[in-house]
């Protein structure tokens, strides 16, 4: 009895994997030839072969077979069929730097999956572990890592179940790792990094690239924890796939190996080994006909010269830095795709950890007329990059800054602003550090005002400020590391309407014996100063031992006073001020109250407190 279609897929997955991509595409040519085979059937085993292409790297002869796969099960209405070779066409065009061609796909998916519906439970599983396969990794690329995360876990619970997508468990895996690492969740990326490498079977071009992806993404953590030398050992296991392939941007990859490894070997003080990978690099570039002012080898040698304490040769670094940044906008300005991987961050950073240095030994405030223009530069990039962790960690330096020049308000303001991007792109990590920063500079504002009184020099305020720590996170060369949470004690919860009148007023503790009224005047004074003074009102403000939080709720100002870490009690009155929201009851309560000026009792509306009593205790 002659093997069933389902059965020879199943021995071309193995061939595949055995690394027999001829012996693949063959067996179903004699399959074809041998059997009487529906248009479905016939269908099935062309995807089968476009697949295929891909691991023999024929990435436009995928795409043709894609489209013509597409067009053929649209006329006899095979949605499921069509959904696949869309997957694949993803894949294909992921080498081929053709991204931007995918996102209407997107939509034509869910579309075929609504059509798809009638489909049995089990195929059309399947459709949609593809459709979430390809989001997951499409969000991977936006930097939307929440969403590719979600979408990857998706996939997996169908994959993980099916013998034919044995090599898309460990890409799924890897995706989900780098997202976590991104985020500065090291625990949970090397987890899944470790798994998807040990059941890394994958031959094919995509399974390579994002397990490659996956080594050096255990690198960067050993490095971010200090294991310098594990750090060198993943990431030198890359190194022989990208320089392997003859596709153009690959060019980019190695240098950003290059990169980390010369970075990890100064930082082992290890100048020789710096010097050997540099020469690798070089000898790399030489080999592809390469000249050496290609963006990554500059930065590579200036990473090298930077540690010289020659005024010359650090002079020669800088000069090189300003090259790698001007190269790259050059080829980001020719093309018309954005040159994807061309950014100047690294540069950009690397230039001015090399000004905060120079302003540290010389103590001249005329070099930060070097460094806020970087900084200007990398808040366009992280925009254009779409690099949510950069972004906040950007505005945390532009925060050190204005420490640096005594601005402390802009300084509070800029934390704000960095907090608020991480908390709602899901960094809880970064935001937690964040916080604890803007927690720490409100309990050190008598030392910065102490500063400021006797003028000391920029190296005392920049150790205050911590300088470092935060170019350090920037370069990658230190986690995220927040403290650990705490429940804070509250003490006094206040809503308070325009012009400073006390609407609704509760205190958490018996021994709170002030002036309700005449606190909450004194708190929306504050807060009308703040937004008088600063386009964007400041989130908290210390008094003694006492930490106040602000939210505006127009037309009422919400104050949350307690003793401890603010993280936590930020989460509480957002989620407070959410349910308020949504409460009709709730709003129109408390608009009764705000119109007539009148005070609102809890006796009069006891449900208000079960609701404080659930969110803050």
């Amino acid at each position: 009895m002659p093997d069933s279609i389902d059965k020879v897929l199943e021995r071309g997955v193995r061939l595949r994997i055995e690394g027999k991509y001829e012996e693949a595409l063959q067996l179903i040519d004699d399959f074809e030839e041998k059997m009487n085979l529906t248009p479905t059937e016939k269908l099935r085993l062309k995807l089968f072969e476009g697949s295929t292409r891909l691991y023999l790297e024929e990435f436009e002869k995928a795409l043709i077979i894609c489209e013509q796969v597409f067009q053929e099960s649209q006329k006899i209405g095979r949605p499921l069929i069509s959904i696949e070779s869309i997957y694949i066409k993803f894949i294909a065009l992921l080498p081929l730097r053709r991204f931007q061609e995918f996102s209407k796909d997107l939509e034509t998916c869910e579309i075929l999956l609504q059509s798809a519906a009638q489909e049995p439970s089990s195929k059309f599983e399947v459709g949609e572990a593809r459709v979430s396969f390809i989001k997951g990794i499409f969000y991977w690329w936006e930097q939307k890592f929440d969403l590719a995360i979600e979408h990857q876990k998706k996939s997996l619970l169908t994959f993980e179940k099916d013998p034919i997508f044995v090599e898309n468990v460990p890409v799924s895996l890897c995706v989900i790792g780098l997202s976590h690492l991104v985020k500065g969740e090291l625990d949970e990326a090397l987890k899944y990094l470790l798994r998807s490498i040990d059941l890394s079977k994958g031959q094919d071009l995509l399974s390579q690239w994002i397990i490659a992806l996956g080594f050096n993404g255990i690198g960067h953590i050993y490095y971010q924890q200090g294991k310098l030398d594990l750090a060198i050992e993943y990431i030198e296991k890359v190194l022989p796939f990208f320089e392997s392939k003859n596709i153009p941007f690959f060019i980019l990859e190695v240098g950003a190996r290059y990169d980390a490894l010369i970075k990890i070997a100064l930082d082992k003080n290890s100048l020789e080994q710096a010097q050997k990978y540099l020469r690798r690099y070089r000898e790399y570039l030489e080999k592809n006909k390469i000249k050496e002012d290609y963006p990554g080898y500059l930065l590579s040698k200036a990473l090298i010269l930077l540690r010289s304490t020659r005024t010359r040769e650090r002079a020669e670094a800088e000069r090189f830095l300003i090259q790698e940044i001007e190269r790259r906008d050059e080829i980001i300005s020719r093309s018309t795709l954005g040159a994807p991987g061309m950014s100047p961050i690294s540069a950009i950073i690397e230039l001015c950890d090399y000004y905060l240095e120079e302003l540290r030994s010389t103590n001249d405030l005329g070099i930060l007329d070097d460094i806020i223009p970087l900084i200007d530069r990398l808040l366009k990039e992280t925009k254009r990059t779409k690099s949510i962790s950069l972004h906040s960690y950007t505005l945390l330096l532009q925060g050190k800054i204005s420490l640096l020049q005594m601005n402390l308000g802009d300084a509070r303001r800029y934390l704000t602003q960095a907090q608020e991007i991480a908390e709602s792109h899901g960094f809880k990590l970064l935001a937690r550090a964040i916080s604890s920063e803007h927690d720490k500079l409100l309990e050190q504002l008598n030392e910065w005002k102490s500063l400021k009184n006797t003028e000391a020099p920029i190296s005392e305020r920049m150790n205050l400020a911590l300088l470092d720590n935060t170019v350090d996170r920037m370069q990658g060369r230190l986690a995220v590391n927040p403290p650990e949470l705490s429940d804070e004690s509250p003490l006094l919860l206040l809503i308070i309407s325009e012009g400073g009148v006390l609407t609704f007023s509760y205190p958490f503790v018996n021994e709170w014996n002030r002036d309700n009224e005449l606190f909450g005047s004194f708190i929306s004074a504050f807060s009308s100063i703040s937004d008088e003074y600063f386009s964007e009102g400041l989130d908290r403000v210390k008094f003694g031992q006492h930490m106040a939080l602000l939210r505006s709720n127009k037309p009422f100002l919400i104050c949350y006073l307690f003793k401890g870490q603010t993280y936590k009690a930020i989460q509480k009155i957002d989620k407070f001020i959410a349910l308020i929201q949504g409460d009709a009851s709730i709003q129109k309560t408390l608009d009764k109250y705000y119109q007539t000026g009148q005070v609102l009792e809890l006796k009069d509306f006891p449900f208000l407190e079960s609701l404080i009593k659930e969110i803050f205790i």
